[in-house]
């Protein structure tokens, strides 16, 4: 049983200025007049400002959504808005009309819960996040509704583009209004559909002077169809669409069906270049090295794919990819003889086929693209996205994906290279996520990686799918990230408190759930949350940090009184109590974690006591095993354990003084003790003793703990 505090420091100066940070004016010099104001925590979305999931609304003419993952993220032009689609649930409903769920934040009766997608707007860098009110999606996959891709403007701010897979839809103003772009299948009399000429899996939007050009590649996400790609002059009356003859609009003519996995403009000089590119599956004949696998082709203007700059090659053999896409360096050039024709592809295939997946580097005019392998030889890691900062040479990535051999591919795994791809680092604190439920093509996890400042500063935000699946975000180039909104879970009660003795920064010990496809169904997950000016979930038990799960339940907190370690009590299932520690440094206070070696003494089973954290190696425990009541120190991260009797009973508080910042004078409290304490401090009792009663005991060192 614990006994949970805000601080466990005696003082009244400290006790003070702990009151007043929580206090929305000045603690007041009356006590009588004292008055609590209100610190927020993270928020369920009823004002509109989502982080966490409100199933307590998931009610027919309610607004709660439950939360299954985040699709993609995109940046408006100047930075100022994030777009993201993500996956909810919904209830399950029986009676009156079925309708889209996805047009406001309204539920409709009639329609079957579980896994809709709308798109959503963060305007603070991901923190929060309002959901838009957009058309009515197609049901275009398995009777779900999909956003398969989000293009907002490259020279307006307030201009995005997404996709149904079907229909292409336009807002000028940041998403208050849509207008629908005429459709490419109708116009071009191809059916839409996996079993025709797929769906718009890809987009992208290039300019010629203010005049917009919509390009898009569809996907079946098999091998029997032949998919396109196509452009459209959207300020062109009715918005013509014309087919780019991806397959066969070359001198090098490929046989056989496709799949387009990512379609970009010259990101530099479309307007000069018209170049547009393409990263696609060729599922039949070719010339040898581009037959039956995936290639990048380029197209100028008018002129054939591949005749400016040849085709550039995926290994042999890769032909069962879900996902692809592209990123480019800052100051890429279209023109091969500059040296700068180079970019960066990522690359996700099923979990049977996870070898054909990678991160790889084209460059202009070189047939094969190079492997650059994060995960070492011997790994298999796929990436479902990729993004990056910097030039040609000297570009710093961060990619997102899932690894085989790791979990069965069922957990996201982030890399990040600051060296242009010589050199690669995994996360120590990966984002918590799961399985995309019914992305096509795929039932492992996944991760959409958007970066915010990779040049100077390392911050990235991360979006996952499934359990514990939400938006993450690192500001130390990946090596670390904590979950910040649109997460799979809420928080059911707060388990402790504990705060830093200038109270600038809060730690928050909660229990909540996860939630499942099905609403009703929820999973228990425990969390450290950390305030320092904005709320991130540190630490999770679903989490895995530096390999190992943590698995276990946080419950209780306990900061040094130097404020220069953070401790989380770990209970749960397995036998003994578990203990995370987390140091000042590197990085913030509550940042980086590590499982102590035990937080309680050898063959102990405690089942009542308190502890404290006194410095960065030293925790105290005091309470009751079997029929003994000590107080326990550890001076070694838990390694060994040194008992001391402590005559106050069954021991149920333990705390430091105020001016002793290393644990060597403490007061512990309890139940039933009747000796009095002597020492050169204090020779007489600090309280009467009474038989069953409490009693009080300061204890000024540790050599004097038990002395009567």
């Amino acid at each position: 049983m614990f006994k949970t505090k805000i601080f466990r420091i005696l003082g009244a100066a400290v006790t003070l200025a702990m009151l007043a940070s929580f206090l929305v004016a000045a603690a007041p010099a009356s006590a009588a007049t004292q008055a609590w104001g209100t610190f927020s925590t993270p928020s369920g979305g009823a004002s509109g400002k989502w982080v966490l999931a409100d199933t307590t609304t998931v009610t027919v003419g309610g607004t709660g959504l439950g939360f299954q993952g985040v699709g993609k993220m995109k940046y408006n032009s100047d930075k100022s808005i994030i777009y993201a689609n993500a996956m909810f649930d919904r209830p399950d409903q029986t009676t009156a009309t079925t309708l889209s769920p996805d047009t406001s934040n309204t539920i409709v009766p009639g329609v079957s819960g579980g896994n809709f997608q709308g798109l959503f707007k963060s305007t603070d860098g991901g923190r929060t996040w309002s959901k838009l009110t957009i058309p009515a999606l197609d049901y275009t996959v398995g009777g779900k509704d999909f956003i398969f891709a989000i293009v907002p403007s490259s020279q307006f701010a307030n201009v995005v583009y997404f996709t149904d897979g079907k229909d292409i839809y336009k807002s000028s103003d940041a998403g208050a209004t849509w207008i629908v772009i005429s459709n490419a299948f109708t116009t071009l009399g191809y059916s839409a559909g996996l079993g025709s000429r797929g769906l718009i899996d890809c987009m992208d939007v290039g300019y010629i002077g203010t005049n917009p050009y919509i390009f898009i590649g569809t996907s079946t996400w098999e091998s029997s169809e032949n998919c396109f790609a196509a452009v459209c002059q959207e300020a062109v009356y009715g918005s013509p669409w014309n087919d780019l003859n991806l397959l066969s609009n070359r001198t090098m003519v490929y046989g056989g069906g496709s799949d387009v996995w990512a379609i970009k403009v010259d990101p530099t000089g479309f307007a000069t270049s018209q170049m547009v590119s393409a990263l696609f599956t060729n599922y039949g004949s070719g010339p040898t090295g581009f037959a039956d696998t995936t290639i990048f082709s380029s197209k100028y203007g008018g002129a054939q794919w591949g005749s400016n700059v040849m085709d550039t090659a995926m290994p042999a053999g890769t032909r069962n990819l879900f996902r692809g896409e592209l990123w480019y360096p800052s100051n890429f050039s279209s023109t091969v003889s500059t040296g700068n024709f180079q970019l960066f592809a990522g690359t996700a295939a099923d979990l049977t086929h996870n070898i054909q997946g990678g991160v790889f580097l084209l460059v202009g005019g070189a047939a094969n693209a190079i492997d650059l392998s994060p995960e070492g030889v011997t790994g298999d890691f796929n990436a479902t996205s990729i993004d990056g900062a910097g030039p040609v040479g000297a570009a710093k990535l961060i990619v997102g994906g899932y690894d085989g051999d790791v979990s069965g591919g069922a957990v996201p795994v982030v890399y990040t290279s600051q060296n242009n791809a010589l050199t690669w680092s995994v996360s120590g604190k990966e984002p918590t996520g799961g399985i995309m439920p019914y992305e096509p093509g795929a039932n492992i996890a996944s991760a959409t990686v958007l970066a915010l400042d990779f040049t100077t500063s390392g911050t990235a935000l991360v979006g996952t799918f499934g359990t514990d699946s939400g938006v993450s975000r690192t500001a130390d180039w990946g090596a670390t990230f904590n979950t910040i909104s649109l997460i799979n879970g809420k928080i059911s009660a707060i388990n402790d408190l504990a705060t830093t003795i200038n109270g600038s920064t809060v730690f928050m010990a909660v229990n909540g759930t996860t939630v499942s496809t099905a609403p009703s169904t929820t999973s228990p997950v425990y969390s450290i949350w950390r305030n320092d000016g904005n709320w991130e979930r540190v630490l999770d038990s679903l989490q895995i940090v530096n390999g190992v799960p943590v698995a276990e339940n946080l419950n209780a907190l306990s900061i040094t009184p130097a404020g220069d370690a953070v401790f989380a009590t770990v209970t749960g299932p397995s036998a003994g109590v578990f203990m995370w520690r987390s140091l000042s440094t590197p990085g913030s206070l509550g940042q980086v974690w590590a499982q102590m070696a035990t937080a309680e003494p050898a063959g102990l089973t405690l089942t009542q006591y308190d502890w404290m954290a006194a410095t960065v190696n030293r925790v105290i425990l005091g309470g009751l095993n079997g029929t003994s009541n000590n107080i326990y120190i550890t001076d070694s991260n838990g390694v060994i354990w040194t008992a001391y009797t402590c005559p106050v009973g069954l021991v149920t508080s333990i705390a430091s003084l105020t001016s002793d910042t290393s644990g060597n004078t403490l007061v512990a409290g309890g139940v039933g003790g009747g000796t009095s304490a002597t020492s050169g401090m204090s020779p007489r009792p600090l309280m009467a003793a009474r038989p069953g009663r409490p009693s009080l005991r300061r204890c000024p060192a540790l050599g004097e703990l038990g002395q009567t």
